[in-house]
């Protein structure tokens, strides 16, 4: 701290002698500058000042820098969007319990909306009416006990009165020609369900009838065709069918794609308890659209796909056209099911008319013998057993279905590459009905796997069937979801990922065969074949749901 001019020669030459001995920190200084001059053009001066005058150990410096430099990038991403630093964790999840209560509370009282609203169209202070009034004409007929007026001419009557006491009607198109005066009775909304089966000139009365037309139905599924209402009431032998017998006629819902009506569809799948119910109709007929839900159990007897092939089984061709063998263990498989899971809901679906009058026939001699298994008979048109065909099973559902081939090889060994209603047009559409019926359990009875079906064949119901025998053998290997490239999206999985590892836990990464994965499942260390847990995080999926309902209630709802 002294001038030079006060230092001694003797002070001055140790001073010079220390410079010399220390020239090489010569260098150090100016990196030091260098470095100083460098992090001010950074806009970093600030950030070294505080390394300079608080130095931290040299192997903690590039983490100091890492988390300062995310903590301005934070700053700055807050300052850009003030609702990203006001977020909470707590708070957005109380948020989202308290949406959930009142998205479910809304659709609880909407019915009592409509009701009350359909109340207050109802007539009033009707007891003092002219003779020829709407309200006395309806009164006088429900007071007749002959003689009635027929409902057509009823209807005439009161067109007014009837939509102000019924303002939503039940009918078949041929109903609504029928019964419903066009030039009296006017819809705002005329709503065609299972529209893939009605034709268009059985539609167009109804058509004219209303004001907004919504078609809603699955051209994947059952046509209208001039065939099948024939073959109901005849007996046919499908030996002897050709292409020509079988005429499939545009739907009403095709007419109205085909004119460019704007299309809604709807790609939630809800009714399968497991993806391999619905993974096969996904991908070949769906393109993988449907956005369907996996299980926590992979693998288990009571759900998916299974496949009995009877061995023995044999075609009666030319006789009556049915498989015994084939019907007897279809009707042994029923009364198994009875008897293991009562509480389950069963349907069984056969390939053809013949095959149904062997299974009725089997399951009524298995009834004789057990009579206690009785009341699982009893008529119930939404959950009781059935035994129904291809033609008419559509919009039926149960828990457990079992589907009977009966075709197969005749007694002499030769098989014809002739399946029925599956090989006529549109008969890979019948198929997609039958293996979608399900809800936890399709079990295909057969007598012979895909290697016996000759692929030589153009028709697409066969091939699909010989897909489908294939998949039920083999199971949904080569489904799993394509949409997910990488093993992990983000770096939070990444870390999820390890830490599972470190815990001793397996998982498996986009578990399902869909468009939208679980992202994460947690395999059972005491039960490979199922999830102990399943991982979702705000990736692809959660990004790709269009609502908030479906984001943060019907999905999580689903998989519950």
């Amino acid at each position: 701290g002294q001038k030079l001019q006060a230092l001694s020669l003797e002070v001055m030459q140790n001073r010079i002698k220390w410079l010399r001995e220390r020239v090489d920190d010569l260098q150090v200084w100016v990196d030091f500058k260098e470095t100083e001059y460098t992090f001010s053009l950074r806009g970093l001066s600030n950030f070294l000042d505080r390394l300079v005058a608080n130095p931290p150990p040299a192997g903690q410096l590039i983490d100091i820098f890492c988390k300062a430099t995310y903590q301005e990038w934070l700053n700055h991403l807050y300052a850009e969007d003030p609702h990203l630093g006001q977020f909470r964790r707590e708070k957005h999840e109380h948020m989202i319990a308290e949406f959930v209560k009142l998205d479910q509370e809304l659709i609880r009282l909407s019915p009592n909306r409509v009701i009350e609203s359909a109340n207050t169209r109802k007539p009033k202070d009707i007891l003092i009416q002219a003779n020829d009034s709407e309200a006395t004409t309806l009164l006088k007929e429900a007071l007749k006990k002959r003689q009635l007026m027929p409902i057509r001419a009823l209807l005439k009557r009161i067109p007014h009165l009837l939509l102000r006491l019924k303002p939503c009607l039940l009918m078949s198109p041929i109903s609504v020609s029928q019964f419903l005066p066009p030039e009296l009775m006017k819809f705002d909304l005329i709503l065609f369900d299972e529209a893939s089966q009605i034709v268009p000139e059985d539609a167009i009365g109804s058509v004219y009838r209303g004001k907004t037309i919504v078609v809603a139905g699955d051209n994947k599924q059952l046509p209208p065709t001039s065939f099948f209402q024939r073959s109901l009431l005849e007996d046919i032998d499908w030996d002897e069918i050709t292409d020509q017998d079988v005429e499939v006629f545009d739907s009403i819902l095709d007419e109205c794609a085909g004119v460019g009506l704007p299309v809604k569809t709807l790609r939630w799948h809800y009714r399968s308890k497991h993806e391999e119910l619905i993974a096969f109709s996904n991908r070949h007929f769906y393109d993988e659209s449907l956005i369907t839900f996996p299980s926590a159990i992979a693998k288990d007897d009571a759900l998916g796909v299974k496949m009995v092939y009877v061995r023995d089984g044999v075609y009666d061709r030319g006789g009556r056209r049915d498989n015994l063998k084939e019907a007897e263990a279809v009707a042994d498989l029923v009364f198994e099911q009875f008897q293991k899971h009562p509480e389950k809901t069963l349907g069984v679906v056969t390939f053809s008319i013949a095959q149904m009058d062997a299974v009725d026939e089997a399951i009524e001699r298995r009834r004789r013998q057990h009579p206690e298994c009785e009341h699982f008979f009893k008529e119930d048109r939404l959950e009781g057993f059935f035994v129904k065909n291809l033609e008419n099973v559509q919009g039926d559902e149960r828990d457990v279905v079992i589907l009977s081939l009966g075709y197969g090889y005749d007694p002499q060994g030769q098989m014809t590459m002739n399946f029925g209603p599956v090989n006529k047009a549109g008969g890979e559409r019948r198929l997609n009905v039958a293996v979608t019926r399900a809800r936890e359990l399709t079990v295909f009875v057969t007598s012979i796997k895909a290697t016996d079906i000759d692929m030589k064949s153009k028709s697409a119901g066969t091939s699909t069937l010989h897909a489908y025998l294939e998949y039920a053998e083999n199971g949904p290997a080569g489904f799993k979801s394509t949409t997910k490239t990488a093993e992990f999206e983000s770096p939070t999985e990444e870390d999820v990922a390890m830490v599972l590892q470190r815990l001793g836990y397996a998982f498996v990464p986009n578990v399902g065969c869909s468009c939208c994965p679980i992202d994460m499942g947690v395999v059972d260390p005491n039960n490979s074949a199922g999830y102990l847990l399943g991982i979702e995080f705000d990736g692809t999926t959660y990004q790709n749901s269009s609502s908030a309902r479906d984001r943060d209630r019907l999905r999580a709802q689903v998989l519950e």
